[in-house]
């Protein structure tokens, strides 16, 4: 299994993160650790660890195509 981190940077709106690990789990990830911060009235800053047989790319793409997601970065592999 490979362990990577994300990080992800999203509005402030009370689904996200429950849609963050809805696709995670759709995904076949399997979510190992999560952080988030506020930096803004408006915007969270999410540290997202998961492992998987799973390309790390594809849940990145996923993630991307939820509305309230602004930008995800793979931190480590």
């Amino acid at each position: 299994m490979n362990k990577t981190t994300l990080e992800i940077y999203a509005n402030n709106q009370p689904t996200v993160m429950e849609r963050l690990m809805q696709v995670s789990r759709y995904r076949g990830f399997s979510i190992s650790q999560l952080q988030m911060q506020q930096i803004s009235q408006t915007q969270l800053q999410i540290s997202l660890s998961v492992s998987s047989v799973q390309p790390i790319e594809n849940l990145s793409r996923q993630l991307l195509k939820i509305v309230d997601v602004v930008t995800v970065s793979i931190v480590k592999s």
